[in-house]
């Protein structure tokens, strides 16, 4: 039993972490029908550039904050920049955005190198407690926390703001939406830009967990279109929901047999295209 929680609780803080790599490039795509293939290597410039204000003296927090404004200056680039001359041209923002993945991996690799880096956790963050016979880190409480206030934060936005209502709108019918004299492409691009900073915040607060690599873009990428193709594109709780459930399935899996984790990532994703191809929670029509 007291195994069982301890799974139970890292499920619960990888599920945090891919809900705030995922729900930004699942607002995007629909409320944008942007796919930026880019959005995992936002997850990795955050990661790196929050290291690099560590290691400058900075505080754990603001390290975070700082990789998250970097990473959603990046996300303002490449929309104002690139995405936003591309609308409706899917094939074009596919190769695009993918090629952004090496111009961002390979500028990374220019400037912070090819070795592997880890997040160092301040004395508060970095210690762990008993779960009966096994012990937890701290950290991965921590994250289930900032998990839980952003789900909560970004529903307020969406639910209870001006922008929020636009947003949902938009989301169905955004011409309409721009008939009436919405400025549609500022909001557009200010999901866009929190999107990329989430990501970018993610990537550094769950780097003492997950590493700090050249790789981590793409890998990002992977877990983050599976999360939003089976929760649904433009809702936050599909967002939500496909961040916890692909959590769940991979660390009680590889718990077992680690070799059939990501086997059991892509099982879902095939099972949820074959019943339910829009996702589970869609929000978009």
């Amino acid at each position: 039993m007291d195994f069982l929680a301890t799974s139970l609780l890292t499920a619960l803080a990888l599920g945090s972490v891919l809900f705030l790599l995922s729900v930004g490039l699942s607002l995007t795509m629909g409320l944008m029908g942007v796919l930026n293939l880019a959005h995992g290597a936002l997850f990795m410039v955050g990661a790196y550039l929050g290291a690099q204000m560590a290691e400058v003296g900075l505080d754990f927090w603001s390290s975070a904050i700082i990789g998250g404004l970097g990473a959603g200056l990046v996300g303002l680039v490449l929309d104002r920049g690139l995405l936003r001359h591309l609308h409706r041209r899917f094939d074009d923002q596919v190769l695009v955005t993918f090629g952004a993945i090496f111009i961002l991996t390979n500028l990374s690799r220019w400037v912070w190198g090819s070795w592997p880096k880890i997040g160092h956790l301040p004395e508060y963050l970095a210690g762990s407690f008993l779960v009966g016979d096994y012990s937890f880190p701290f950290h991965r409480v921590v994250l289930i926390g900032v998990g839980a206030m952003a789900l909560l934060v970004v529903l307020g936005l969406q639910k209870k703001t001006q922008v929020g209502r636009a947003v949902r709108a938009g989301l169905d019918n955004k011409e309409m939406l721009m008939a009436l004299g919405v400025r549609y492409e500022a909001i557009a691009t200010g999901v866009f830009v929190l999107g990329a900073f989430m990501a970018g915040f993610a990537g550094y607060i769950a780097s003492p967990m997950m590493g700090i690599s050249l790789r981590l873009g793409l890998d990002a990428l992977l877990l983050a279109l599976v999360v939003v193709i089976v929760g649904g594109t433009g809702s936050v709780a599909g967002a939500f929901v496909g961040a916890m459930l692909i959590a769940f399935a991979h660390t009680f899996i590889a718990v077992y047999y680690q070799e059939f984790a990501m086997f059991g990532v892509w099982s879902i994703l095939i099972l949820v295209l074959l019943i339910r191809p829009s996702g589970l929670v869609s929000q978009t029509r």
